[in-house]
Order: structure tokens, then sequence, then C-alpha cells
């Protein structure tokens, strides 16, 4: 088995330097910010966060209170057959399934907005008072709760 050449071994040095020098820049230029992430990306990053967990937590109780709401609606009707209660089920499989996924997206996006809106008025906050410290969050804190306290009223 032939040994790899100097080249390739070279050619990787130089990329892990380069990478090295990426990630020192990049600390250096955001050595104040909260994360040592711009504003911008920890936005992304939240809405992000925010989306999966909303849409995990809504499938959950969205998948649920379908299938009861389903369970519900068609008491009255309760299948007699093997075959009909095959398709009773199946039925309400798929609309539980539609149901979890729709509150899923409805919720998930109302958590990317509320924690993208948070972090965006963290950033106003800290521009405001001109200073980045605890002070800016927890204001933010109060302003986000008050929004959607006023929303959900």
């Amino acid at each position: 088995m032939a040994s790899p050449e100097p080249a390739a071994s070279t050619q990787a040095a130089t990329v892990q330097t380069e990478t090295a020098e990426f990630i020192d820049w990049y600390r250096q230029r955001n050595q104040d910010e909260r994360l040592r992430m711009n504003w911008k990306l920890r936005i992304a990053l939240a809405s992000i966060g925010g989306i999966g967990t909303g849409f995990f937590l809504g499938t959950i109780n969205g998948t649920n209170m379908a299938g009861l709401r389903f369970r519900a609606e068609n008491a009255h009707r309760l299948p007699t057959s093997q075959k009909g209660w095959y398709l009773y089920h199946k039925s309400k499989n798929y609309n539980a399934m539609l149901g979890g996924i729709t509150e899923g997206v409805k919720l998930g996006t109302k958590m990317a907005i509320a924690s993208g809106g948070f972090i965006f008025l963290e950033y106003a906050v800290d521009e405001m008072r001109g200073t980045k410290d605890a002070g800016s969050t927890i204001v933010a804190g109060l302003a986000s709760a008050g929004i959607f306290s006023a929303w959900s009223e």
C-alpha cells in the first residue's frame, strides 16, 4: 500500500490553518456579542429552535385532540363489523395525523415569532441603552411577556 502523497498532507494542513484563522477572526470580531454571535444569527437560530420545538409539541397535542374530536363526532355511528372497525380506526388515524401536523405548524410558527421577537427586542434595548447586560434581557423578557399577554387576551 502506497503512502499518502505529500501534496495531500500539505493541502490538509493549509485547510486546517485557514479554518483556525477564520475561527480566530470570527471570535475577535464578535467578542463583545451575546453568545459570540451577532443578533441576526441569534434571531435565525432562535426561530429555528422555536419552529422545531413548537412543531413537536403542537403535533403531539394536535394529534391527541384530533383523535378525541373524531371519536366524539362519530360516537353515534360506531361500526358493527370487523371491516368497519378497521376503516374507522384508519380514518381516525388519518384525521389525527392531519390535525397534529396542522396544529404543529401553527404552534411552530407562533413560537418562532415569539423567540425571534424576544431576541430582536433584546437587541433593540441593547442599542437604546448602549450596553449589553442582563438588564436588557430582563426588559426584553418583560416586554415579550406583555405583548404575549395582550395578544392572548
